[in-house]
């Protein structure tokens, strides 16, 4: 069986879908009322996807497991009106070995949702022997914020995620612990933001959690764990500093793609759009976007951007009706990116997590909804 807990690119990999020869494999994802991710499945082939409810246990032969639903849109539990039904997580119990194992994945989890998955154990299973969880940010803050104190948020938002983490633990209490969702390397000109990414070392994460009774297991690219003892066997190497200049030097898709003369209808057509689903949704959008377009932008030794009035185009998005704006979003990025959001070439989530859009925001308070809605805001 696969299991795809969500749509997201590093989760839903069509490259590595495609290489599965057998098109008969069961696929488990979760039945989501947007049925987006299972056309994406069965436009690769696959005709057998189960689509599993939320909190119910499922059984194949000797393998049981219960899907965690998303109950929460953000990581810090703030409030919004876009709720996004999107991410799961997966609690998986081994009959043979009798090894119980829950992977949290992206899934912004709720203190209440971690004492249901802890009700369900103790009754079940008895206890977790070990738990998937990532005690680190997946966000665009500090690093391409403008307007940030970058060293000193970083700083914070490792704090918060920390705290965050280790009260999950200490509610399911499991065996062992992976620090999961591991650090990613921006790559291209943004490389140099990768100093604020709000991702913490694994002597830090060690030294943070070294008084719980779970024993801490680290994982990157090429590792593994085997052994009655789940002994950690790390191949080191690909994160070299030579291997790390080379990706300076790589560009990203969109840089390939060609800005057609008619931007502009584009907009309008993605703007009306947005503006439909927002009223759909009862929502009355009070913030303001701006959208700063440039040809090629580059980053200078503050890591903000260079000649930051020199922009080709600017769009805005805000109901006019609307005289006093809860936030301004200003976002900044390369015009053939934006083309690619406008076609769905490229997903705004992912673009805005992997570091590839720039923002400054007045007041600069984290606002999910601002961000979140951006994500409608396609051709």
């Amino acid at each position: 069986i696969i299991y795809i807990s969500h749509l997201h690119t590093d989760h839903y990999d069509e490259k590595l879908l495609k290489r599965v020869k057998n098109k008969k494999i069961k696929i488990i994802i979760k039945n989501f009322p947007d049925k987006k991710l299972k056309k994406l499945i069965e436009n690769l082939g696959f005709s057998n996807i189960l689509e599993l409810d939320a909190w119910k246990n499922y059984k194949f032969y000797d393998l049981e497991f219960t899907l965690i639903p998303m109950e929460a849109g953000n990581s810090g539990g703030l409030a919004q009106d876009l709720n996004y039904d999107l991410d799961t997580s997966m609690l998986f119990h081994d009959k043979i070995t009798n090894v119980t194992f829950y992977n949290n994945v992206d899934n912004p989890i709720l203190l209440s949702t971690a004492k249901k998955i802890k009700t369900i154990i103790k009754k079940k299973y008895k206890k977790l022997d070990i738990i998937a969880l990532g005690p680190r940010s997946a966000s665009a803050y500090p690093q391409c914020f403008i307007n940030s104190n970058k060293l000193t948020e970083k700083k914070k938002i490792i704090k918060k995620t920390f705290l965050k983490t280790k009260k999950i633990l200490d509610i399911l209490r499991p065996d062992y612990f992976i620090p999961a969702g591991g650090s990613y390397h921006i790559y291209g000109k943004y490389m140099k933001l990768q100093n604020h990414v709000a991702h913490p070392t694994n002597s830090e994460i060690a030294e943070y959690f070294k008084k719980l009774n779970t024993k801490i297991i680290f994982m990157d690219c090429g590792s593994e764990i085997k052994g009655p003892k789940f002994e950690n066997n790390f191949k080191k190497g690909f994160l070299t500093k030579k291997n790390l200049l080379k990706l300076k030097n790589y560009k990203y898709d969109y840089q390939n793609m060609k800005v057609p003369k008619n931007l502009d209808n584009l907009f309008l057509q993605a703007k009306k759009k947005y503006f439909l689903i927002l009223t759909k949704l009862k929502i009355q959008p009070k913030w303001k976007i701006k959208i700063f377009l440039y040809n090629d932008i580059k980053i200078n030794k503050n890591y903000s951007i260079n000649d930051i009035g020199k922009f080709e185009k600017l769009y805005e998005l805000h109901d006019e009706k609307i005289k006093k704006k809860s936030q301004i979003l200003n976002c900044y990025m390369d015009k053939n990116l934006f083309y690619s959001l406008l076609n769905r070439k490229y997903n705004w989530t992912m673009a805005y997590g992997g570091s590839l859009i720039f923002f400054s925001r007045t007041p600069n308070i984290h606002k999910p909804d601002v961000l979140n809605s951006l994500n409608f805001l396609q051709a």
